[in-house]
């Protein structure tokens, strides 16, 4: 340690502090200090605290304390529990609870005093975490489930490090862990990386693998945990599709379940391979990839398509996990899956919807169509948008606005037509979409600007996209080339104008010749009259009175 240490603290302080801080961030540390006085020597000083912020710049809020709760760290303690090394009765159960609910993380957590340790946990490494950020700590508090379907929008975990951080969590679900008197001693949980709602089956599967942690938490009897296994395979019967096979893939014990979704007997199921099942939905490949995976001794997720026995085809969701015998070869494999027949259907249903929707789409390829999301970002950009404007679909969707496809100083001129019309001020995207979100729809003339800056004019007409309850999706702009149409426009007032000239000129030409001919010609019948006066033969006679008219 030296003087220009600006901490003034001695070597041997350093691992003390560095522990110390490792263990309450975040969250707060009382500890005792001593610091370097001017003089260079060291002095002792009364306790200090140091508090931990949230990245926005509050502090921490960590969740409160039981009001038992010297009696619950005593009876958590009493277990003799704490940092024993894992066990296979409590990850086997989240194991169950990560497979049956189908989230990445399940834990069995203890809240000790200033942490939450684990017992058993799957999909993250972590043994502990400061109970400041536990999501287990306000669990305790209660005396049932409590589910927080999205940790980003609710302000008592949204700055949370464990959400704004690694390990992301967004969906956390958790039952209390209780004595016979009532003591939550910790929880069993279920965490995942995105949002998700948690219906009454979820909520009581949940429930009930958390009884059976706290039978193997609060029981040694061997009877007890034969009824116990037996209970988590009746909850894992009664919510799940189960088989199992032989490491050489012979089914040696299915569910009812299964039996009804495949329409065989368990008799004519057992002892057969899994081949039976087999469609020919999925390639080679698949089946050679999952083989291999479970062979390795890894567990295996995915989506199969079974063939029942009447010939129908049924999806499941399927996570399948060997079981190790010596050596760590696979001596068994468990299938728990889920029937998604339903949600298969209909998004193949979805698919040719919007297969055909596209096809209509790109079969308008001399009409622009636009969509955009409630707030402009492009959804939709069709073939005819495409060869009108000069721009890729991948260009535009996601990632642009239409505001690219305007001239400024036009969006900025209708603008403000509007917000004299309307008494407010209308700008940007709401120039476009106002007349939509009222319940309208606007149709005008309006100067695209293309991807290499050429400019073309359409006939631009915006509507909204609507919710059967009315709420706006988002908004649909189709657009027709107008350039043709002005140019005939042009051509047609230019052959108007020319044709107005030359009906002029023919007025002015006649009455010129009209002059011309009129005064000769006067003086020719003049001269007949004079004519007549005098003596003229019979035919001549009436010659002249001919020309006179």
């Amino acid at each position: 340690m030296t003087r220009a240490d600006p901490m003034g603290m001695p070597p041997s302080a350093r691992p003390c502090l560095a522990s110390s801080t490792a263990a309450c961030i975040p969250g707060s540390l009382s500890m005792g200090a001593r610091i370097r006085d001017l003089s260079g020597n060291f002095c002792a000083t009364p306790d200090i605290r140091l508090e931990w912020l949230y990245a926005s710049g509050r502090p921490m809020q960590p969740p409160g304390k039981p009001a038992n709760e010297a009696q619950r760290l005593a009876a958590l303690r009493a277990l003799t529990i704490l940092d024993t090394s894992p066990e296979e009765r409590f990850d086997r159960l989240t194991r169950l609870a990560q497979n049956i609910l189908g989230v990445p993380i399940a834990v069995v957590s203890l809240v000790d005093e200033s942490r939450q340790w684990f017992k058993s946990i799957q999909g993250l490494g972590a043994k502990e975490t400061p109970r400041e950020v536990s999501f287990c700590g306000h669990v305790i508090l209660g005396r049932g489930l409590f589910v927080v379907p999205d940790a980003t929008k609710d302000p008592r975990f949204a700055d949370n490090p464990l959400v704004a951080g690694s390990p992301d969590i967004r969906f956390y679900a958790g039952f209390p862990l209780a004595t016979a008197e009532g003591l939550n001693l910790g929880t069993l949980c279920v965490i995942d990386r995105k949002p998700r709602e948690f219906g009454e089956r979820e909520a009581k599967v949940l429930e009930d693998l958390a009884h059976l942690v706290e039978r193997e938490l609060f029981t040694a009897d061997r009877d007890a945990a034969l009824r116990s296994q037996r209970e988590i395979q009746a909850a894992v019967d009664n919510s799940a599709v189960v088989s199992k096979t032989d490491a050489k893939g012979v089914i040696t014990y299915v569910n009812d379940r299964f039996c009804e979704l495949s329409g065989y007997s368990r008799e004519e199921l057992l002892g057969k391979r899994t081949g039976v099942l087999r469609s020919e939905v999925h390639p080679a490949e698949f089946f050679d990839e999952l083989q291999k995976t479970v062979s390795a001794g890894r567990v295996w997720r995915g989506e199969v398509c079974n063939r029942a026995k009447d010939g129908a085809l049924f999806w499941l969701a399927s996570t399948i996990t060997p079981v190790l015998g010596e050596g760590g070869k696979p001596v068994q494999f468990i299938s728990i899956d889920h029937d998604v027949t339903g949600r298969r259907r209909a998004e193949e249903g979805l698919r040719q919807a919007s297969d055909k929707l596209q096809a209509v789409l790109d079969s308008a390829s001399h009409v622009s169509i636009i969509s955009t999301d409630r707030d402009g970002l492009v959804t939709v950009f069709n073939k005819g948008a495409e060869n009108l404007l000069g721009y890729r679909a991948a260009e535009m969707v996601g990632r642009l606005t239409p505001a690219v496809l305007h001239l400024p100083a036009e969006v900025e001129s209708r603008g403000r037509e509007m917000t004299r019309e309307f008494g407010r001020p209308i700008a940007g995207f709401d120039v476009f979409v106002e007349y939509a979100r009222r319940g309208g729809f606007d149709a005008r003339e309006w100067t695209y600007v293309r991807k290499d800056g050429s400019h073309v004019p359409v006939n631009l007409t915006v509507t909204a996209l609507r919710a059967g309850d009315g709420a706006i999706l988002g908004f649909l702009g189709i657009a027709v080339d107008v350039s043709e149409r002005r140019r005939a426009e042009a051509e047609l007032a230019r052959a108007r104008d020319a044709a107005l000239n030359l009906a002029r000129a023919k007025s002015e030409f006649l009455a010129n010749m009209s002059h011309e001919i009129r005064t000769p010609m006067n003086a020719v019948i003049g001269m007949t009259g004079l004519l007549l006066d005098t003596e003229l033969a019979p035919q001549q006679a009436e010659y002249a009175r001919t020309i006179r008219g």
